[in-house]
């Protein structure tokens, strides 16, 4: 889903906990097309 809304995709996510209805962006661009994230636990 972050990688998606970081992309500028716009088309939605319909994921078992989390989703994203389709035309959900960012208010904001972020400085480059690809960020990277990292997860850890």
């Amino acid at each position: 889903m972050v990688g998606r809304l970081l992309a500028g995709d716009d088309s939605g996510y319909d994921g078992e906990v989390f989703y994203l209805v389709p035309g959900q962006t960012l208010r904001w661009r972020p400085p480059q097309a690809r960020v990277p994230v990292a997860l850890g636990s």
